[in-house]
Order: structure tokens, then sequence, then C-alpha cells
């Protein structure tokens, strides 16, 4: 069955990515091992999510009155990865953590990617022991942040823009953070994705339900769906390759749903299940 730690609390953040990994690690530090052990609005802070612009500030600059907040912000925490993932797909999940971000376990990179306000997926199965510790670490860039200079708040033109070196950002401030994260362990053989497409003028509903198969044999399953309290949609038996992915689409009549608009914005919940002979996956 699925299983899923959010990870809320226990973070500590540093404008140094060495600094915050070192906190986490001791689950606290010494100012003489920093690396800005100098600068005390500096020093890691233990923090819950999400993170905030204030954590992490930037040397004051000529003619500015105050420090504005970093380019980059890391968050570490160590985490203990739950004995009962054993045998499942762990993933970890972002969720609007933006803008340039990048994350790394237990010392190794795992994604870097540009955005963020959608959520991201990573499977980090083969990168985590179940029953151990790990390490991870998330460090966030402002939307200013260019792949060809960094973002001056004070000097910038259209131009600039207009040509993506920069992008525009609230005056003297940072478009960066981190909201959401969580890990999740799925069975090897589970579901996917699900794609409910309703064709009105058709008189019915195209439904695809993307399955894995992560284990090294074949496997024989039964897949039901349904549109609780409205309509069962699939109850059929399906085959999968070892270490494959499948996709099922049919096209459902479906003559009387009730339809979502403004005065009744009705939504359906879907539910997918997947068994092996009498077993639940």
């Amino acid at each position: 069955m699925r299983q899923s730690i959010e990870l809320k609390d226990g973070w500590w953040v540093s404008a140094s990515a060495t600094d915050a990994i070192l906190a986490a690690g001791k689950n606290g530090f010494n100012a003489s091992e920093l690396e800005y052990g100098d600068d005390k609005d500096n020093h890691p802070q233990r923090i819950a999510l999400p993170s905030s612009t204030s954590h992490g500030k930037r040397p004051l600059a000529e003619g500015e009155r105050e420090r504005l907040p970093t380019h980059y912000l890391s968050h570490a925490q160590k985490i203990r990865i739950p004995a009962s993932f054993a045998g499942h797909a762990i993933f970890l999940n972002l969720d609007n953590v933006r803008y340039h971000v990048t994350v790394e376990i237990n010392g190794r990179q795992v994604c870097q990617y540009v955005g963020g306000l959608e959520p991201h997926r990573i499977d980090i199965t083969k990168l985590v022991t179940p029953g151990k510790d790990a390490l991870l670490l998330v460090t966030v860039g402002d939307s200013g942040v260019s792949g060809h200079r960094e973002f001056d708040p004070y000097h910038y033109t259209c131009k600039e823009i207009q040509d993506n070196l920069v992008h525009p950002v609230r005056y003297g401030g940072a478009d960066r953070g981190v909201r959401e994260v969580s890990i999740e362990a799925v069975p090897q053989v589970r579901v996917d994705y699900v794609f409910a497409d309703p064709k009105i003028s058709k008189g019915g509903l195209e439904y695809t339900v993307q399955l894995v198969n992560d284990t090294s044999a074949k496997q024989k399953i039964r897949l039901q769906s349904e549109a609780v309290k409205g309509k069962k949609l699939l109850d059929e038996a399906v085959a999968l390759a070892p270490r494959s992915r499948k996709k099922v689409t049919r096209f459902i009549p479906w003559a009387d749903p009730i339809l979502w608009d403004l005065d009744n914005p009705h939504l359906y919940q879907l539910k997918n299940t997947i068994k092996s002979g009498s077993k639940l996956l």
C-alpha cells in the first residue's frame, strides 16, 4: 500500500549549502565550523516549511539601506527512511519548490530544474535505504538569477528581460521558496496516473490509466475503476511485462453524468484498484 511522510519540520536553512548540511548532520553547529561563521545573520536556522525570504542575507552593497535576501538558499534535513518502505518504489515529491532548484541526497544530485510552481516527482529508490538515514539538500534560487549573471534589483533594463537574461521580480526581493516536500513509498506494481477526458458531444468519457510494473517478473492483475457515486468505469484483466509501463485507454459510454457548471460545480472522485488474484496491491 502507499505510504507518505510530510517533511514539514526539522529543516536547517542557510545561504551556504555547506553550513546547512553541517547543521542538519549534527542537528546543530559550532560557529567556528561554519563557512559563514563570522556572519550571524547567515548562521543556519531551524525552521518549518514554508521557508521565507527573510532567511539568508546578502552583504550590504553601496547605497543599500538593508540587506537583501540571498540569491540562493539551501535547506537540509537528515531523515530516517522507514523500514516499512522496503520493497516499494520511493519518490521525493516537491510542490511549489522554486525557482532555480537543485536537489541532492547523500551528496548526489538527483534533479535540477527552473520553475517549480508545478509539482515535481523524483524517483529516489536507488539512492536511499529503508531503515537508514538519508541527508536531503534542497537549494533554491530566486527568479532573478540568470544563467548569464546574477540579477541586480537596482540596475536592470527592459531589454535584458526581453532577451530572457533576467526575469522581472518585485523590487529588491527574491521569489524563491520551499513550500511542501514529502517522501512517498508506492508498490512496485501500481497505478502511475489517471486521466479522465469528458467527451460530452459523444456521450461518454475517454479514460486512461497508466500502470507500472517495476518487478522483474510478468504480472497478471485485475484493474477496477469507478467514478464514486457515479459509474463503474473499468473491470478487466491486464498483463504487465517485467519492468514496463502500460496505458489502458477506453471510451466509456455515459449518458447521464452530472455536469460541472458555475451553479453546480460537481466533481466526481475517481477510485482505481489493482489486485493480483485476491491480494490487493
